[in-house]
């Protein structure tokens, strides 16, 4: 390649100034360079130029390739750098018919999209009875009706009168809301759902926590049971609110269960 179209090469991609630093495995060495003084450029520049006669047309390779680096110059210049590019790749000789297409990416299964964008989503009404009874239920598709309250209070009102309880009867509830925050790239699955309700169901402020019940299987994947063992907390499974109240035989399952626990 000669001197003028490796500047206009190096001049298209940006490069200003070029010296190399390496002598490449099997180069042709390099003949030394002779400097010339000042004042001597001019004539030596004069003596060794050739005569118009004898200086040969460059080749219509050549001429078109140098036309594509000055357009590719003046266009990375005045453009952007995809023009000249694009420029460059026409003195390359690329057919973009012959590049290889690229290929897509496969799109993620529905499950990985799921999980990976939407995190598990739950809301849990936690009632404490006061006197070791603790009440949780599944209530992300809308809060607790009336009716539903009103069974839950007949429910700790039985246990506390039945089962020897010893501390004052005081209801109170609050919701447990899952995700807590909303903070991008936050582990928010399911086994950091579990590891929080749990924690928040078997921890005990005031009366020593004896009993949790678990209204209906919605949230029974969240509850760990060596979280509640450790804490001395025992787990009980009931069916749902809604069908606590239309099945007569679903409550005296569950107040079979209740009888066999003690609070006092």
């Amino acid at each position: 390649m000669s001197a003028q179209i490796r500047q206009q090469y190096l001049q298209a991609m940006g490069i200003r100034c070029y010296v190399p630093r390496y002598v490449l495995p099997a180069a042709r060495p390099s003949g030394q360079a002779e400097w010339v003084a000042a004042n001597d450029t001019a004539a030596v520049a004069e003596a060794d130029a050739p005569a118009p006669s004898q200086i040969e047309p460059a080749p219509a390779e050549m001429r078109s390739g140098t036309a594509l680096i000055d357009q590719a110059a003046r266009l990375l210049k005045e453009e952007s750098r995809g023009s000249a590019r694009h420029a460059l790749d026409g003195l390359l000789g690329e057919n973009e018919s012959h590049k290889p297409k690229p290929v897509a990416p496969p799109k993620p299964s529905a499950a990985a999209t799921a999980s990976d964008d939407s995190p598990c989503r739950f809301t849990a009404t936690i009632v404490d009875c006061g006197f070791g009874l603790r009440c949780v239920a599944d209530t992300s598709k809308g809060p607790m009706s009336v009716p539903a309250k009103r069974l839950l209070a007949n429910i700790a009102r039985a246990c506390h009168r039945e089962l020897g309880a010893e501390a004052p009867l005081a209801m109170s509830a609050e919701e447990f809301v899952w995700p807590l925050l909303t903070i991008p790239g936050l582990q928010q699955g399911e086994v950091e759902a579990r590891d929080a309700l749990s924690a928040r169901l078997a921890r005990s402020e005031t009366v020593p926590l004896r009993h949790v019940l678990i209204l209906g299987s919605a949230l029974r994947c969240y509850v760990s049971d060596d979280v509640l063992t450790e804490a001395g907390v025992t787990l009980i499974q009931g069916d749902d609110l809604d069908e606590l109240m239309a099945n007569p035989r679903s409550k005296a399952r569950l107040w079979a269960q209740l009888r066999t626990c003690r609070f006092g």
